[in-house]
């Protein structure tokens, strides 16, 4: 059996098709093999699709970035379905739904912003958490 995924490209501003065999979907040499790296995130887009993004995309030198929903991702990502209990299927929003949410930039990292403090913490009760926070930097392209 067959799953369905999409393939993002964001230095080609391209989406694409892609058919991967149902055991490979947990392989990291497939994810090495359709967007070239095997250290994963899974990004929950939606109730029913998740996409695979580069955990350390971000440091690769010359790694295009594209935003959805705000949120911006660096290099090639894999977009699956999932089903009722989290099983990665095939994906199950069309590509115009995809398009529509992919937009595409002319960024690149700068560098991370690191800030400290305390904040709350429903499982800690009252007692002040200390809290890192990195968040990522982007300048234009070639700036």
């Amino acid at each position: 059996m067959t799953i369905k995924c999409y393939i993002i490209d964001p230095e080609a501003h391209s989406l694409s098709t892609e058919w991967i065999k149902d055991e490979e979907k947990y392989c990291s040499e497939m994810y090495q093999r359709l967007v070239g790296y095997k250290c994963i995130d899974v990004v929950v887009l939606d109730n029913d699709n998740i996409m695979i993004a580069n955990d350390v995309g971000l440091f690769v030198p010359n790694t295009h970035i594209f935003d959805i929903n705000g949120h911006k991702f660096a290099g090639k990502c894999l977009v699956f379905g999932q089903d009722e209990e989290g099983e990665t299927v095939s994906v199950k929003m069309t590509l115009p739904q995809l398009y529509a949410i992919v937009n595409w930039t002319d960024l690149e990292f700068s560098h991370m912003e690191t800030s400290e403090g305390t904040s709350t913490h429903p499982m800690f009760g009252d007692e002040p958490v200390f809290t890192v926070i990195n968040k990522a930097m982007f300048k234009p392209r070639g700036s």
